[in-house]
């Protein structure tokens, strides 16, 4: 089971870190309802079905559950 809160904390630093970094462009590579992401971040949804799918991806592009963000 991923850590939900730490996820959340990643997304924030990489929008903060890396101006180019687009949610919106990792939703439609994902294939994931518009805003998703967005909500996600600020505690208004949480990715439901999409979790594996979306923990998976940032698992490739250097997330780690157990690093603390």
């Amino acid at each position: 089971m991923p850590n939900i809160k730490n996820f959340r904390a990643f997304l924030m630093k990489q929008q903060k870190d890396e101006p180019t970094f687009s949610l919106s462009g990792i939703e439609e590579k994902l294939e994931l309802p518009s805003l998703l992401l967005q909500h996600f971040l600020k505690g208004r949804k949480d990715l439901g079905p999409h979790t594996e799918k979306v923990i998976e991806f940032f698992s490739s592009i250097g997330y780690d559950d157990n690093t603390p963000y």
